[in-house]
C-alpha cells in the first residue's frame, strides 16, 4: 500500500501529473466521514470506485484531478485500507516539513493587494445616514 501511494501522491506539490497530497488527505477524510460512518459493510469494495466518483464531492475543486485519478489511483486499495492510507499520507506530508493542510489559504501579498487604501477613501462618516434615527440596541445586547 505505501509503495503504491508513494508512486501516485505528490508530496512536494511540484508534480502536476500526480495526485496532490493535500487533496488526497481532504478527499480521504471526507470519504471516511461521509461514507464509512454511514455504511460499514463495504470493506471489501475497491476504494478507487468511490474515489473516482465525482458525484460524491470528495475532492476539493480541481478540474484536472479527475483525469489524474482515473489514471493513477491505486487499484488494489480496498475500503478497509482507507484509514491507513489517510494516516500514512498525512504523516508523510507532516514529516516532509510541508506547510499544514488548508482548504482556503491567503498569503499576505493577496491580502495586501485586495485591501482598501483607507487614506484615499472619502472622509464621510459611516454613521451619517443614521442621523436622527433612534435604534433600539437593547434587543441586540442580549444575544
Amino acid at each position: 500500500m505505501k509503495e503504491d501511494l508513494n508512486n501516485v501522491i505528490d508530496f512536494d506539490g511540484v508534480n502536476k501529473g500526480k495526485i496532490p497530497a493535500d487533496s488526497f488527505i481532504i478527499a480521504m477524510k471526507r470519504f471516511i466521514q461521509r461514507i464509512l460512518q454511514a455504511e460499514s459493510e463495504k470493506e471489501t469494495h475497491r476504494l478507487v470506485d468511490y474515489m473516482i466518483d465525482m458525484s460524491l464531492n470528495l475532492w476539493p475543486s480541481n478540474n484536472d484531478i479527475e483525469e489524474v485519478l482515473n489514471q493513477l489511483f491505486p487499484q488494489n486499495l480496498l475500503v478497509s485500507n482507507s484509514l491507513a492510507a489517510y494516516e500514512y499520507v498525512l504523516q508523510k506530508k507532516k514529516s516532509m516539513g510541508n506547510k499544514p493542510i488548508a482548504i482556503n489559504t491567503f498569503n499576505s501579498q493577496t491580502i495586501a493587494s485586495s485591501s482598501l487604501d483607507i487614506k484615499s477613501s472619502p472622509s464621510r462618516s459611516i454613521h451619517s445616514s443614521r442621523k436622527g434615527k433612534k435604534v433600539d440596541r437593547s434587543k441586540f445586547d442580549a444575544m
